[in-house]
């Protein structure tokens, strides 16, 4: 409270003595600030009968000086009077503001003539303001009440980067793999995944969001006319996911890079003589290796999503690709239908998101 006391008496010298010129004319000169919005107030003393051009400039700590253009209220011409005020609509002419400033108002007398040519009297400019049922006392000093608390908060804010995010993110859909052997079919089934994110918003139509989630790759192998063997495997996934908006109305187009690495899974084979089921991990070793997938899968997503409520709810659709072949071609050297085998992992998901803002 005391530091802000001070800096406001620093704050009330320096407009005493460095606009005592135009203290003549404008009187009780006061700054006030909202979100987006500056306001002067100010009395100004003369006759009764006079029209003043009045006009408005701020002078800042660092020399320069702004003369707003997106003002309105008693600027112009403007009879003599108490209670006036003008408003600047800050964000039509800059970006933001920081730093002391000093208002200054500029009153010049316009000679007045009582008769134009057609011998009428001149119409009033401006209509005669109300006058305060409780005038304030007479000062000759600008009083910059807005400095410290008010006025420096609601510029920084305004220029502040959006706010990061938080949040969860599901998808459900199918995926299946893409084999370079063209006698070995496969078939696409039901996958999911869920997981946690967080939003980096530099740019109110750019974001970068890093998620960790689990997958679910699940696809059926057709062996032969009445045979099959259904695949599901469990893979972690980190993600770095990048939304950019072109066109605005929370339409993203995303894209990004994944690694996953696979914890497990099993492979259920619908035979004609039973059916069997073998866990990843307990297949038979061959040619001394143990496992017929690789542990990681490096690959693409991209889609698009619509976002609401500045990314706190979004929905969209995801497409993903590995870019590695995951099969562990040494497991099935000596295998029939098998070696050389190249598989990709596929799928697609229509996801939903909730977040939540990040607060430091």
């Amino acid at each position: 409270m005391q530091k802000h006391i001070s800096y406001l008496l620093i704050m009330i010298l320096v407009g005493m003595f460095s606009h005592t010129s135009f203290a003549q004319k404008a009187e009780n000169v006061e700054v006030t600030a909202t979100k987006d919005k500056v306001i002067v107030t100010y009395d100004l003393p003369g006759k009764k009968s006079a029209i003043y051009d009045v006009a408005l400039h701020f002078d800042m700590d660092n020399g320069k000086v702004i003369r707003p253009k997106s003002v309105r209220g008693d600027v112009g011409k403007v009879m003599a009077g108490e209670g006036k005020a003008i408003i600047w609509d800050i964000y039509k002419d800059v970006n933001g503001l920081s730093g002391k400033i000093n208002p200054v108002i500029d009153v010049k007398e316009i000679a007045q003539k009582s008769k134009d040519k057609a011998g009428k009297k001149q119409p009033a400019p401006t209509p005669k303001p109300p006058q305060k049922t409780n005038p304030r006392p007479k000062s000759n000093n600008p009083v910059i009440n807005v400095m410290d608390s008010i006025f420096r908060g609601t510029m920084k804010k305004r220029r502040k980067r959006p706010k990061h995010r938080f949040g969860y993110k599901i998808g459900l859909g199918s995926s299946f793999v893409e084999s370079n052997l063209r006698n070995n079919f496969y078939q696409r089934r039901f996958s999911w995944q869920a997981g946690t994110f967080f939003r980096l918003n530099f740019h109110k139509r750019f974001y970068v969001q890093p998620e960790i989630y689990y997958h679910s790759q699940s696809y059926t192998e057709v062996l032969n006319q009445a045979e099959s063997a259904e695949h599901r495997y469990h893979y972690a996934r980190g993600l770095m996911l990048a939304g950019f908006n072109p066109l605005g109305l929370g339409l993203h187009l995303n894209g990004g890079i994944y690694y996953g690495q696979l914890l497990g899974g099993k492979e259920k084979q619908v035979l004609i003589d039973g059916t069997e089921t073998i866990n990843l991990w307990d297949a038979p070793v061959r040619n001394g290796e143990s496992s017929p997938f690789l542990r990681g899968d490096l690959g693409y997503v991209i889609g698009g999503s619509l976002n609401f409520n500045k990314g706190a709810f979004a929905i969209g659709v995801l497409y993903s690709q590995s870019f590695n072949n995951i099969v562990n071609n040494p497991y099935y050297i000596g295998v029939t239908g098998k070696e050389n085998l190249k598989l990709r992992n596929r799928g697609i998901h229509f996801t939903l998101q909730k977040s939540f803002k990040w607060k430091k």
